[in-house]
């Protein structure tokens, strides 16, 4: 079943997407990044964000970057060309911030998006003592994306279904050209919400995703239409939706 998506409230989601959903505070040791992820383009080839580090003592970060595809096992990241990453390694003194520039060496594909991911992570100092225990390394990654040649969006398509347990379970399948981000699904009988899918999510065109549904307390799901209501990067979504 197709969704409908009102973008009109594009950018706006966005916005509370990045500083809500995936606030570059939640990322461990002091560091923020923004912007938290990147759009490429053929009118825009270049692209750059900041990261700070505010801990009292400096750090050096490596940058890498993947292409990022997606299996039914999960995300999926091989060795990419396609980028030029400036600077590479770098070095952050304790209050200081530095610019990272992100570059095409590719043109953009014809027909659909390309995703990529920044991997941003921090290389322990050979003057620092060990400690006893697990050592930890910073690790923070940022999806980018290139725009094809030609217009391309998300293309829905949703499912409900009932697993061997009996327990409730939703299917997105993105048949576009383009990716689209997901978060706080809610399944609706009227106006009471009877299902939740908080965990935010990434699917790339071509791919599906199936979660898991947590009922509310005392809810049931029966085969009547159902309303699946959220928001994605697109806009707002809401799309009727029944167990078969």
């Amino acid at each position: 079943m197709n969704s409908f998506i009102n973008r009109f409230w594009a950018s706006n989601f966005l916005i509370m997407l990045s500083a809500i959903v995936f606030s570059p505070s939640t990322w461990a040791g002091g560091f923020t990044i923004m912007p938290v992820r990147l759009e490429l383009s053929e009118q825009r080839r270049v692209g750059s964000f900041t990261i700070r580090n505010d801990a009292d003592s400096p750090v050096t970060i490596d940058v890498r970057s993947v292409a990022w595809t997606q299996r039914d096992t999960g995300d999926d990241y091989t060795p990419t060309r396609d980028l030029i990453i400036t600077p590479m390694i770098f070095s952050l003194a304790p209050r200081s911030s530095q610019v990272v520039r992100v570059g095409l060496r590719r043109d953009p594909h014809p027909s659909h998006e390309l995703s990529y991911r920044v991997f941003l992570t921090e290389i322990p100092s050979a003057k620092e003592t060990p400690t006893p225990g697990v050592a930890m390394t910073l690790r923070l990654s940022v999806p980018l994306f290139l725009k094809s040649a030609v217009d391309s969006k998300p293309e829905l398509h949703w499912a409900l279904h009932k697993d061997d347990s009996g327990g409730l379970r939703l299917t997105a399948r993105n048949t576009g050209t383009a990716h689209v981000q997901l978060a706080n699904l809610q399944l609706k009988k009227g106006s009471r919400v009877v299902a939740r899918q908080p965990s935010p999510a990434y699917l790339l065109p071509g791919r599906q995703q199936d979660w898991p549904l947590q009922l509310e307390d005392g809810a049931t799901v029966d085969h009547q239409s159902l309303t699946l209501e959220g928001y994605s990067d697109a806009g707002e979504l809401r799309t009727e939706i029944a167990l078969p």
